[in-house]
């Protein structure tokens, strides 16, 4: 954590914040939203805006009158300016339940933690060497109200960065309980096969990344084949490409699954353009 924070509108240094009392670090009793800033703007901000407020909704959270996509951006500029940052950056905006009450809350107003991070990278890069992945199945993801949400519990995703670590892998991809591929530790998944590009509905129970949103309507506004339809393990062995997305790095190519190896032309084409609809 940086030394200094932006709480709920002001800047304080990241040692002043009470955990004790915090709902989030008691009960994991608030959501998240991790963004990049580049371009001297938070990147794609309406569509991490969009899905905060959903989120909220879906945990029963008040959202404040003077909450906008607009504010956070303001909000974002302003702790970078305080931590005297330049160049791209990795936030974190944490909105949570105020204290009181115990797994009953006391009241449903929020407070909200933005964090920042410093990055090397000045663009979304592809990566040069693709990504080793496996499958992890040790714990699978229900369906349900929270699945597409940035909720606090990511346990499964914790215990599969373990899975990834003893197995010197970059990346593994979680289950549902029908043995679909759900999504990446920290990132939706797409595969290629042929000329058309398929992700997994929010249906088999995906969080509904902001990037993701991007890809799709980058793929159609340039004429690339697109569906939304299950995938299973079974699919990585047939497919031509695998990548990940998210909000830090954009897009990730896969080089190898198994025995399989991939190319990546696809990712290479959508990075450009991703790329490009950054700066507009």
């Amino acid at each position: 954590m940086s030394a200094l924070v932006n709480l709920d509108g002001q800047i304080v240094n990241s040692n002043t914040i009470d955990l004790i009392n915090n709902r989030a670090f008691n009960y994991g009793d608030g959501l998240f939203e991790t963004m990049r800033f580049m371009n001297r703007r938070v990147q794609f901000v309406d569509e991490h805006y969009r899905r905060l407020t959903k989120g909220m909704a879906v945990l029963g959270l008040n959202t404040p009158d003077y909450f906008s996509a607009s504010y956070f951006d303001d909000q974002v500029k302003e702790l970078i300016e305080q931590l005297d940052y330049s160049g791209s950056c990795r936030i974190k905006l944490m909105v949570f339940r105020q204290e009181g009450g115990y797994f009953s809350p006391a009241n449903n107003d929020v407070s909200f933690i933005i964090n920042c991070f410093l990055m090397v990278a000045s663009s979304y890069e592809l990566n040069e060497g693709g990504h080793n992945i496996g499958v992890y199945d040790e714990i699978t993801l229900s369906k349900n109200s929270l699945s597409n949400i940035k909720h606090l519990n990511c346990l499964p995703n914790v215990l599969a960065g373990i899975y990834c670590r003893k197995n010197k892998l970059e990346d593994c991809l979680l289950i549902n309980d029908d043995w679909q591929i759900v999504e990446g530790i920290s990132s939706n998944v797409f595969i290629v096969q042929g000329d058309e590009i398929v992700t997994p509905p929010l249906e088999v129970g995906c969080v509904a990344g902001t990037i993701r949103g991007v890809i799709i309507n980058l793929a159609k506004e340039s004429g690339i084949k697109f569906r939304e339809g299950n995938i299973t393990p079974e699919d990585l062995e047939s497919a031509d490409e695998v990548f990940l997305t998210n909000a830090i790095t954009g897009i990730r190519w896969v080089g190898a699954f198994n025995k399989k190896r991939y190319f990546n032309t696809k990712a290479k084409i959508l990075n450009m353009l991703l790329n490009k609809k950054s700066l507009g």
